[in-house]
């Protein structure tokens, strides 16, 4: 991919629409930032991918830069972690399939009690410790389109050291829903 041309291109257009995704939903829905930002990722990626070391996963390498851009812009702009709250879209996905996950098939809410809990799960989520935090958020915000191997590399962590992260938050969010929730 090295010298740009028609291979980054096609990288590019492939992979813009999700990272622009992933950053927007990062900045608040602030379109000119998260349009900024994804040209300052991409950039990024464009100009490291021909130095040594060579790199090897180009996919995990533009998530990774991703992931490092938005917290130096946070870190720039004094903002604070956004959580799962500014990552779902208005059926409340990413707080479902967390849902899903956390509770028996046998024990599902009525809607009301549903909208109760969403609320609730975001609430728990936002006081787990930041690295099992980030995990959570990876997993749920574009889970059907990374890989562990992807998730680890936004983390800086090696795979086995991301589903930890993520079995004891998971296990963590199911302790803090069965306590409070009588279940």
């Amino acid at each position: 991919m090295c010298g740009g041309g028609e291979e980054f291109t096609r990288f590019y257009n492939e992979h813009f629409r999700a990272i622009f995704g992933f950053v927007l939903a990062k900045v608040d829905h602030r379109e000119e930032e998260a349009e900024s930002l994804t040209q300052e990722i991409f950039c990024k990626v464009y100009f490291r991918i021909c130095r040594p070391p060579a790199v090897n996963d180009f996919k995990a390498f533009l998530w990774t830069t991703a992931w490092h851009t938005v917290i130096q812009y946070w870190g720039k702009n004094k903002r604070k972690i956004i959580s799962l709250d500014s990552c779902v879209d208005e059926d409340n996905t990413a707080a479902n399939l967390l849902l899903r996950d956390l509770i028996n098939p046998g024990d599902l809410p009525t809607d009301a009690e549903l909208r109760e809990i969403q609320e609730y799960i975001r609430t728990i989520v936002r006081a787990l410790p930041a690295k099992e935090r980030a995990v959570i958020e990876l997993h749920y915000l574009d889970g059907a389109e990374k890989t562990w191997k992807e998730i680890a590399g936004c983390l800086g962590c090696s795979e086995p050291t991301a589903r930890i992260r993520f079995k004891r938050a998971m296990e963590r969010l199911q302790k803090q829903l069965e306590a409070d929730l009588g279940g």
